[in-house]
């Protein structure tokens, strides 16, 4: 209620909306979420006031508290909600990294990074695999997920160095165009210091399937239809 909003708008005839809107807003005042840090300042207990009215009934409140687990190393492992449920949890290899995760909402998957401890591998409950492919200089190639039925190469990494004079547009070592789950952007010009001057977007002709983007002429899934963009403006 301390708000210039608040202020402003209960000042209104009682039969404004926006009026309406600031009086119904004030029983939530004083409702602040707190959070409590253990001596290693970390959060592990948060508690959220809620406090409301519902038609005919009489005014509750309620404190909802959230708790963190942790181990030895200060990695989170488990996500307690009000309830006692456990939200979602974690494992880690002994570099730290995570390797498991369990969710209600999403159920369980495993990670399985490489050697510089990147993601490599990733399965889950579903019978999914996710398989992520690095070129050389170490930069993402390709990202596809395996199922019963064969994989889905879903987005696809292309470099400036593989183009006609890549000094010209900066290219060599940049990104050229990325082909994703929405269609494909691509990169027209870096100025000299690497930054993006100008790209362009281009939507899939079937919007509503997840594209399996082919080696050859993946430019075939395409509408034809580039939204330009530069630093400053759309058009």
């Amino acid at each position: 209620m301390e708000s210039e909003w608040h202020g402003t708008n209960i000042l209104l005839p009682a039969n404004d909306a926006n009026h309406k809107a600031a009086k119904k807003t004030e029983i939530h005042a004083d409702t602040p979420a707190k959070a409590y840090l253990d001596v290693l300042g970390r959060v592990f207990l948060t508690i959220d006031h809620n406090k409301g009215q519902r038609s005919g009934e009489g005014v509750f409140e309620t404190f909802n508290e959230t708790r963190v687990d942790y181990d030895i190393e200060s990695n989170p492992v488990k996500v307690i909600d009000a309830r006692g449920n456990v939200v979602i949890s974690w494992k880690y290899n002994i570099l730290g990294h995570k390797v498991y995760q369990y969710s209600m909402d999403g159920g369980e998957r495993w990670m399985l990074p490489d050697a510089m401890q990147r993601e490599l591998r990733k399965w889950d409950s579903r019978g999914h695999i996710t398989v992520h492919v690095y070129d050389a200089l170490n930069r993402p190639l390709s990202n596809r997920v395996y199922d019963a039925n064969g994989f889905v190469t879903y987005e696809r990494y292309i470099y400036g160095e593989t183009q006609p004079n890549p000094e010209v547009n900066n290219y060599r070592g940049q990104l050229f165009q990325l082909y994703d789950t929405g269609g494909r952007v691509q990169v027209n010009m870096y100025d000299f210091k690497g930054n993006v001057v100008d790209t362009e977007r281009q939507l899939l002709t079937d919007y509503k399937i997840i594209p399996n983007w082919p080696d050859v002429n993946p430019d075939s899934f395409l509408n034809g239809r580039a939204l330009l963009q530069n630093q400053n403006t759309m058009h």
